[in-house]
């Protein structure tokens, strides 16, 4: 969290020593993460000089040469940079791979579980349209949950009420510009509220309910999508540009973990508890405050 939500001394400087317990801490994260890393990369460039060795330095290569993507970035030359990552880039840019890259997908699929628990009709609707599309036992693919239009309501929704972050990625004006009435100079920092988009009434209506019929034809959200590029309406993994390069990626997998889990298993509450609690909190993304807890019962597939 300290890494990923804007900070309010990045603003006003002469706030700092207000939150220097803060500041200590996030160095001593960052410490313990170059500890840990930096190692693992150095093992990496060594076994690219020599791919006979399998074991370097304590760690085992799992991988062949250029099969792992630090190996993509150890010869990476930005333009107009003049210079390769170094050591803490690189452990950096592949911190951001491994935590943006999982943490981000799974949260998305806690929330829908959620919402499917706590809705079964929804559930059971979503679970008709699988077996209509693809039967109880066949193999589910990408061009399969392409062709399921309810199924991508729920994840649309689901981003929609849960964006991975309530704030997209720190930007920085490329020039002096104006917006809504504010001169904003060059290089400022630009930070987006995603609730701001979701949460907008004029724009959503009842925007605090979970409601994928919205997303369906006729609903106010049927044109939108996740990217932003047709209407920027939700911007789960940013807008432009500077988009998250693995959005797609990262929905399918959803679509396809979403559909599987309920086709196989019917999902309802613990025996004996009440609903999930739809409370949040922040990690590195926003997750449920309790973790989901729910029972599972086997549908029949005959």
């Amino acid at each position: 969290m300290m890494m990923t939500m804007p900070k309010l001394p990045d603003f006003l400087p002469l706030l700092t020593p207000l939150f220097k317990k803060q500041l200590t801490e996030a160095r001593n994260l960052r410490r313990r993460q170059l500890d840990c890393l930096v190692p693992l990369v150095r093992a990496r460039r060594e076994f690219l000089r020599d791919s006979s060795k399998k074991m370097v330095g304590g760690v085992e290569m799992m991988s062949g040469p250029g099969e792992a993507y630090v190996d993509s970035l150890f010869d990476l030359e930005p333009p107009g940079r003049g210079k390769r990552p170094g050591e803490e880039e690189l452990v950096t840019l592949c911190s951001e791979v491994m935590s943006a890259g999982t943490d981000t997908s799974a949260t998305a699929l806690e929330w829908a579980m959620m919402h499917l628990v706590l809705d079964p009709t929804v559930q059971e609707r979503l679970y008709d349209e699988v077996v209509a599309k693809v039967g109880t036992t066949a193999r589910i693919t990408e061009a399969d949950v392409e062709a399921m239009p309810y199924l991508q309501a729920v994840v649309k929704e689901t981003f929609r009420r849960h964006p991975p972050s309530h704030f997209v990625l720190s930007h920085a004006a490329t020039r002096d510009t104006e917006l809504g009435g504010y001169r904003v100079p060059a290089d400022a920092s630009v930070e987006f509220y995603t609730a701001w988009v979701t949460e907008n009434p004029e724009t959503w209506p009842d925007p605090e309910a979970w409601r994928p019929e919205r997303f369906l034809e006729g609903g106010e959200g049927f044109d939108t999508d996740i990217t932003g590029t047709r209407a920027l309406r939700m911007m789960p993994f940013g807008a432009g540009r500077r988009i998250c390069p693995a959005a797609t990626l990262g929905v399918l997998h959803i679509q396809l973990m979403l559909a599987n889990m309920v086709r196989e298993f019917r999902w309802v509450p613990p025996a004996g508890e009440g609903p999930p609690d739809p409370t949040e909190t922040f990690a590195f993304t926003v997750v449920m405050k309790n973790s989901l807890r729910a029972a599972i019962v086997e549908r029949a597939t005959g």
